[in-house]
């Protein structure tokens, strides 16, 4: 018999002294961050509490690293007495511990943030809300990752995570928040579909370090969705879609539902949209069976003005590429059937490949019936 063991995740717990971490363990937390003032914070707590804690508890102690409240600007005293610290809770046995480092312009200390994590040695190290006062989230969250950081506590850049919605309320968008405990992939299709979502937005970003996560998550929520998704690239910037390739090799008939985003969009922006086949002889010649779905994208795209465009390329990625690089497109549109070619085109690498390189939305219609 099978026994589903339920999600895997991990409970920390931010605990102010010895007794608060015992309420976490016997509550069910995996690992306790240690401090002492949480009014300022949190701040370095003391040997002594640090010492019981690793006597007297059996999960993780992560103590943090900060000898006063404020800015995470230090002198160079402040900066040694982080070092004397780590040195003394690594010798206690600690597992890991907590600190951030940053400089007068924003960024995030290389240099003292090395020289901490060299000194922990095997003990693992999260970079804290620092992080939440970084001028570039982006590059700031690499610098983290090559230093050897496993974790980074962050509320999103806000004092706190919800505060982050406020931001929504200048536009005409209602914002909701909600945790979901599982894989990433599966909760957000899944939670699309209980909420009869119209579309899934999900970020993307090149290869490497955590981009690696985030592409293949976002990867996996276009294979796994019914729900239509679009892909932003990271370092998009919005522009007015006037120009949108829609990308078919002509081999299945679509229904009108599945083209209301287009519709939506087209009422929006009044916009072009140019129906791209990627071939890899240059014949020129398409099947009956071809023709005909031509027709039929016709008559759906209706009032949407359309032309129809042929590409001769060996790669179908590498054709629709190279058209959106020489055209101002401003939205690439693909439809993906079960068990088809195009399902095949939304493997991890080729999904990262297309948004990534191209650096354009891709607005992904699911026809998976």
């Amino acid at each position: 018999m099978n026994v589903n063991p339920g999600p895997s995740y991990h409970l920390e717990i931010c605990a102010n002294g010895f007794n608060s971490a015992l309420a976490a363990q016997l509550g069910g937390a995996h690992r306790v961050e240690l401090c002492e003032n949480l009014a300022d914070g949190g701040t370095t707590p003391s040997y002594g509490q640090v010492k019981a804690c690793i006597e007297k508890l059996s999960i993780p102690i992560f103590p943090i690293l900060r000898p006063r409240g404020g800015d995470f600007l230090y002198n160079d005293h402040e900066f040694d007495i982080m070092c004397s610290d780590l040195i003394s809770f690594r010798e206690l046995g600690c597992e890991g511990v907590v600190f951030g480092i940053l400089l007068a312009n924003g960024s995030v200390d290389e240099k003292r943030c090395k020289i901490l994590r060299d000194l922990a040695g095997s003990m693992d190290c999260t970079f804290h809300r620092a992080f939440d006062m970084v001028e570039d989230m982006s590059s700031s969250l690499e610098q983290i990752i090559s230093l050897g950081f496993t974790r980074v506590l962050t509320a999103g850049g806000g004092a706190k995570a919800i505060d982050k919605l406020e931001q929504h309320k200048n536009f005409d968008v209602e914002v909701s928040c909600q945790v979901q405990i599982g894989m990433p992939s599966e909760e957000i299709a899944n939670n699309a579909g209980d909420q009869e979502a119209d579309l899934i937005v999900i970020g993307m970003r090149g290869a490497g370090g955590i981009d690696k996560l985030i592409g293949s998550t976002t990867a996996s929520v276009v294979r796994k969705a019914v729900t239509p998704v679009l892909v932003v690239p990271h370092d998009t910037l919005f522009n007015p879609i006037t120009n949108v390739v829609f990308a078919s090799d002509f081999s299945y008939n679509f229904s009108s539902q599945l083209f209301a985003p287009l519709h939506t969009i087209g009422k929006l922006f009044g916009c072009h949209v140019q129906v791209i086949h990627v071939q890899k002889n240059d014949s020129g010649d398409i099947s009956a069976k071809q023709t005909a779905a031509r027709a039929a994208i016709s008559t759906l795209l209706g009032p949407i003005g359309h032309s129809y465009i042929t590409i001769q390329d060996q790669s179908v990625i590498n054709g629709i590429k190279n058209y959106v690089k020489q055209h101002q497109v401003q939205l690439v549109v693909m439809v993906a059937h079960r068990h088809s070619f195009f399902e095949r085109l939304f493997s991890r690498a080729s999904t990262n490949e297309m948004a990534y390189e191209t650096r354009v939305p891709l607005l992904v219609l699911q026809d998976k019936a």
